[in-house]
């Protein structure tokens, strides 16, 4: 069977990238032929197209009078994340406007935030299948994510949605929140599941990685978004745990990513996580790291209360540094963790597999 997953475009986004990667690569296990739907910046890369984007985001920044930050410009970041990806995943030759029926029996949309509007614009339907409307293949979607406690559709969208959603042979969505819009707004009943990338065990993961270098074994933070108020937590664990802190992503203030690989081993390497990012606290549990997860209201909290809520681990989640302390001492028990992990990852299989045989 031939299996496309269409998610969010590839671009430098580390948790994006390695949630595209983990739902190919568990199907591939299954032995399903897999190839990832419009890669972005990744599917039709050259040289000068590289450099283009880079002279086009410097100019829009200096025409508004902004000092350019090549850490925001996604195509000067490419080539330190351009070898993970050419080399792990399988990127389908045909973007969205270019596929046809027979390229597969079965598309499956997910995970991330595809079904948040604000993050898909003017592409909304397609992430509901609406191409593949008069098309006899299976259709699915594997723990997508609306990111936030309400719809964000206008009512025409809902209705077009509806329409498309009783097509599926499968819905699954990542957060409880989910659940809920799906229901009311929809009328279908889902299965909340867990992300993609927790469905690979962590010794998958340490094959990937680069163990030549030599990384922080002490406290390692990713931050998608800083603030004083973070930074201020950092503090104070620097001097709980006693060593500097390793900011995982960017390496200088030039804006130069780690690769994936670094920025696994860095997770791998961690005596403790202080994050903001929801992926940062899905590879904490992976790596069985103790963790507090910074509540970012703007990139949307219901994923990370589904998350920790799967796992037991609600009062990691804080909103401020105040209560932090507390936190900071209290030990995880990861026995419990990875047996709520495996009973997960065999809903998730069941899910799967019914849906794909239907």
């Amino acid at each position: 069977m031939k299996i496309g997953i269409l998610t969010l475009p590839l671009h430098t986004n580390y948790g994006g990238i390695l949630q595209a990667y983990a739902l190919q690569a568990y199907l591939e296990q299954l032995g399903y032929e897999v190839r990832i739907i419009d890669g972005g910046i990744y599917s039709k890369y050259s040289l000068l197209i590289d450099i283009l984007r880079c002279g086009k985001y410097i100019l829009h920044h200096l025409l508004n009078l902004q000092l350019p930050h090549l850490s925001e410009c996604k195509a000067y970041n490419y080539r330190k994340i351009s070898h993970f990806v050419k080399s792990h995943i399988h990127l389908s030759k045909s973007s969205i406007e270019d596929i046809k029926e027979q390229d597969f029996d079965a598309i499956i949309v997910g995970s991330d935030q595809i079904w948040r509007k604000k993050y898909v614009k003017q592409n909304l339907l397609h992430y509901f299948l609406d191409f593949t409307r008069y098309w006899s293949i299976k259709r699915i979607s594997y723990a997508a994510s609306f990111g936030t406690k309400e719809i964000e559709y206008s009512s025409k969208e809902i209705e077009s949605c509806r329409a498309m959603l009783l097509l599926f042979s499968g819905v699954s969505v990542r957060e409880h929140e989910g659940s809920i819009l799906c229901k009311e707004h929809f009328n279908r009943s889902t299965k909340v599941l867990i992300d993609p990338t927790m469905l690979l065990h962590a010794s998958h993961y340490r094959n990937l990685i680069n163990k030549k270098q030599s990384l922080s074994s002490g406290l390692v933070t990713y931050m998608l978004d800083p603030s004083a108020d973070k930074y201020k937590a950092v503090q104070f664990l620097e001097k709980i745990i006693g060593c500097k802190a390793f900011h995982n992503g960017k390496t200088n203030t030039w804006g130069i990513l780690h690769s994936i690989e670094e920025w696994l081993h860095a997770f791998d390497c961690a005596k403790f996580v202080f994050t903001d990012s929801f992926h940062g606290c899905v590879f904490s549990i992976i790596f069985n790291k103790p963790f507090i997860a910074y509540a970012n209201r703007e990139r949307g909290i219901s994923r990370f209360e589904t998350l920790l809520r799967h796992f037991g681990l609600d009062n990691r989640l804080v909103y401020d540094t105040a209560n932090i302390k507390n936190i900071s001492l209290s030990p995880i028990d990861w026995n419990i963790v990875n047996s709520r992990l495996a009973n997960l990852q065999i809903d998730s299989h069941k899910f799967i597999t019914e849906a794909l045989d239907k």
